[in-house]
């Protein structure tokens, strides 16, 4: 064998090699990345802190009635990310205090809390024109379900 076709043979071996490595990248039955599983850090998602900071994003508007601190485009952007990638059920009451902090506090037209173990949690992102409800309902102080009421 000349020193070309053994040069030759080795390149073709070597790709062979490669490609057959190559086969399985992309296949649906593929092991997945090594990572975290998503289900159990769904509600440690990369950006969270500061989507949770952005729920309290206000501007001042006046319509003649006095100024008005009304939700943001950022804190509704923010609150759609947190109360769609977060499954707040099973929760507690106080871990979703401690989470989001006191639903009374978003803006102006923020909604205080009701008392009793049963009472929902409803966080109003106001922009005076619309806006967004999102209501967590509980029972026995956990949370059973989630509503999403848009306002027109």
């Amino acid at each position: 064998m000349t020193r070309r076709t053994t040069l030759a043979t080795f390149t073709l071996t070597g790709l062979l090699a490669v490609a057959l490595l190559c086969v399985g990248c992309g296949r649906d039955d593929a092991p997945a990345a090594a990572g975290p599983d998503p289900e159990l850090t769904r509600d440690f998602y990369d950006g969270r802190e500061a989507d949770v900071e952005s729920l309290r994003v206000t501007k001042s508007v006046d319509w003649g009635d006095g100024p008005v601190n009304i939700s943001t485009s950022q804190a509704l952007d923010a609150a759609h990310r947190v109360f769609t990638m977060i499954d707040f059920k099973g929760m507690s009451r106080n871990d979703v205090w401690q989470l989001l902090g006191d639903p009374a506090t978003i803006g102006d037209m923020g909604v205080p809390m009701e008392s009793g173990p049963d009472a929902p949690m409803v966080y109003h992102f106001g922009t005076g024109l619309g806006g967004v409800f999102y209501i967590l309902e509980f029972e026995g102080d956990v949370v059973v379900s989630v509503k999403t009421r848009l306002i027109e």
